[in-house]
């Protein structure tokens, strides 16, 4: 879903005509100040998200916004851009102290996953639910293989591209959980990957990183174990430069520890970028949480 933009200069205004309660579109005496779609306004006690704006004209209106009602209301009626609740629904530790720069942040707050997310199960089962977050639970994946969530790197810059996650994980999980972040050069289970993962190991949790494919990622670039107290652990997964990968960690999203830079074997250019997960055992389901996913460059 696209970030909902705010504005300080958004100056108290008032319809010029009545609006049913289904109505789409508005008009205002005055749009002075008020950003750049998607943002909120409050009429009376109804939100309402506005999904796009010319001149005095709020349209793709989305009623009754953020568990309120659409009512009717009439001419004069005040209309006052606001943040709303779900605005700041959100885990602390999902707020960087400085903003990063990129094109794409998602915070997993829709009800269901975006229409630009793609699947990718190579085998066994993957089910992937958004609620404020986004959990997975996954099971039955043959020895190498790795389940995807991906998007497309479309107008991103061909190398300097950072994805960033925030994992919650249960290192002594019996099932061998593992979570990371992936590129890819395509959606299919024969594409070539690298991922950076966090597993366990001699009931110790490390990070690895791997190429290979979906069906496929066993060929270990590197791994190194992770203290961490914590119960989420922040990763960094950078495409540097043509087949050279940077890998780092961090407990709080603003110190990153950089642990190693590979250079692959396999010739990828990624085409798409995400997130992972997997089981060791074929036997037990895992399941975990991503917190965020966000791309810098």
């Amino acid at each position: 879903m696209s970030k909902r933009r705010f504005s300080n200069t958004a100056q108290i205004t008032a319809l010029t005509a009545d609006i049913t309660s289904s109505a789409t579109s508005l008009q205002v005496v005055s749009a002075s100040g008020y950003p750049d779609p998607p943002f909120t306004i409050r009429i009376r006690d109804e939100v309402i998200l506005v999904g796009a704006k010319s001149g005095t004209t709020f349209s793709s209106l989305t009623r009754g916004f953020d568990s309120t009602v659409a009512t009717a209301h009439t001419a004069g009626t005040p209309v006052r851009h606001v943040a709303v609740a779900s605005d700041f629904d959100v885990q602390w530790h999902e707020v960087a102290t400085t903003p990063p720069r990129g094109s794409y942040d998602d915070e997993f707050d829709d009800a269901t996953i975006g229409s630009e997310w793609v699947q990718v199960t190579p085998s066994g089962t993957a089910v992937w639910a958004e609620s404020g977050l986004l959990s997975v639970s996954v099971s039955g994946q043959a020895a190498g293989a790795v389940c995807g969530l991906i998007k497309s790197m479309t107008g991103l810059p061909t190398t300097g591209v950072s994805i960033v996650t925030a994992v919650r994980y249960i290192y002594r999980a019996v099932a061998g959980l593992r979570l990371g972040l992936v590129f890819a050069d395509g959606t299919t289970s024969g594409n070539s990957v690298v991922a950076l993962d966090i597993a366990p190991k001699d009931w110790q949790p490390y990070l690895e990183l791997r190429q290979g494919t979906f069906a496929n990622f066993s060929t270990l670039l590197w791994r190194t174990y992770v203290v961490h107290e914590t119960p989420f652990l922040y990763m960094r997964l950078t495409w540097v430069t043509t087949n050279t990968w940077r890998a780092e960690v961090s407990t709080d999203g603003v110190t990153w520890t950089t642990l190693g830079i590979a250079d692959q074997t396999i010739n990828l250019v990624p085409t798409y970028m995400g997130v992972v997960a997997t089981v060791d055992s074929q036997i037990y389901p895992g399941q975990g949480s991503f917190e965020f996913f966000r791309v810098q460059y």
